[in-house]
């Protein structure tokens, strides 16, 4: 849909007729819609065709919170993306060998590499100020209204898809609550040790492989210590202060709690090349070998727990 194909869009505008029932909502919901815009345009047009109203809603988050999503799900284990990274951190003298991927990520990124940030699927809009205004444009432009409300945690009072019912006009006891809807979120351990893998040369489950492989986790590996999380904290509140002044504008004219976007620490993005000083000469006074151990140790417990998971597939 997103190229256009009339084909495409006829499938889906007729699957919409059939599934179409009075007094009901007809929900159509994928977590790249609002990356794929021509797309949404494509099914919103189709609805207002066949004569229902449609409106729109989208979920946004802190852009350090989305950055290591996106990382946490696919770019770990995309040989290309861990390569291009190293390689931008090697072109600012930075030894990426210091660091894990997802430091090395969100580093990348607050250099102003943005296009690093890049999803799966190569989206590269994480400024909502910029995505989703230019998407309520196109859709006003329809009569369609767009709703951006703030995603929730997954602890808060009111979950994603208690709110989600709730913002569509649905009773929300007609929410799901089965953990089984919600997205597993992979052990920053086994995150790590897969992108140790694949820089030795490893083969890994790439994208949309194993996922439940991934989800199980391997106590060896999660026995390797990781970095303290301090500087990984420290860079993401460094991408956020970056983005408040944007964010509270759109905040404003969205609709959302400003505090939802506040940094959980103020940083000073020019106190970045420092910083990243302080932690290479940290990282350096651990002896290289201990360093070292710990990546080759993660690699190598990858490895074995892939080729036994492999092992008992092909059984």
């Amino acid at each position: 849909m997103e190229a256009g194909d009339g084909g495409t869009i006829e499938g889906y505008a007729a699957r919409m007729a059939r599934a179409a029932a009075p007094g009901l909502p007809l929900i159509i919901s994928h977590e790249a819609l609002f990356k794929k815009k021509a797309a949404l345009l494509a099914l919103v047009r189709a609805a207002l065709d066949q004569g229902a109203d449609a409106s729109a809603l989208a979920y946004v988050r802190r852009q350090s919170d989305y950055l290591r999503s996106v990382y946490g799900q696919w770019l770990f284990r995309e040989p290309n993306r861990i390569a291009e990274t190293a390689t931008i951190l090697r072109g600012h003298d930075i030894d990426p060998m210091l660091f894990t991927g997802v430091e090395r990520h969100l580093m990348a990124i607050a250099l102003g590499h943005h296009d690093v940030g890049r999803d799966a699927g190569g989206f590269t809009r994480f400024d909502w100020s910029d995505s989703m205004s230019a998407m309520a444009q196109e859709l006003g432009a329809l009569e369609v209204p767009l709703t951006v409300a703030a995603l929730p945690s997954r602890d808060a009072e009111r979950p994603l898809l208690v709110d989600f019912a709730t913002r569509i006009g649905l009773a929300s006891d007609a929410a799901p609550t089965d953990d089984a809807v919600v997205n597993a979120a992979f052990d920053p351990a086994i995150v790590e040790a897969v992108s140790n893998a694949i820089e030795r040369g490893f083969d890994m489950p790439g994208r949309h492989e194993a996922n439940r492989f991934l989800a199980v986790g391997d106590a060896t590996v999660q026995a390797i210590p990781l970095p303290d999380a301090a500087f990984l904290t420290w860079l993401g509140d460094c991408i956020d202060t970056r983005f408040e002044a944007r964010n509270l504008a759109f905040a404003k004219d969205f609709g959302i709690d400003p505090a939802y976007f506040k940094p959980r620490g103020i940083r000073n993005p020019e106190d970045l090349a420092e910083r990243i000083r302080q932690e290479t000469a940290l990282r350096r006074a651990v002896p290289a070998a201990e360093r070292l151990a710990h990546i080759q140790g993660r690699a190598d417990a990858m490895q074995r727990a892939w080729q036994h998971f492999q092992a008992g597939r092909k059984a």
